[in-house]
């Protein structure tokens, strides 16, 4: 197992990259995920630790430059 890997790799840049709009896709993958993201941006957390999560979670989307609408 003393084989050297070879990997490739492909870097697009900011300018290249197209802006984010939601599917107009009715098919039922695109459809679920549609609802997923409203389910998720209009979830209220009950307890400590749907709070809990829910904190963290914003925190990763704030690092990361994403923010969901009830941010």
């Amino acid at each position: 197992m003393s084989g050297k890997r070879n990997y490739s790799l492909t870097v697009v840049s900011d300018e290249e990259t197209e802006q984010f709009s939601v599917s107009k896709c009715e098919c039922d993958i695109c459809k679920s995920m549609r609802l997923s993201q409203i389910e998720w941006d209009t979830f209220k957390p009950k307890t400590h630790l749907q709070k809990r999560m829910k904190k963290v979670i914003r925190k990763i989307e704030k690092r990361n430059n994403y923010s969901s609408s009830s941010s």
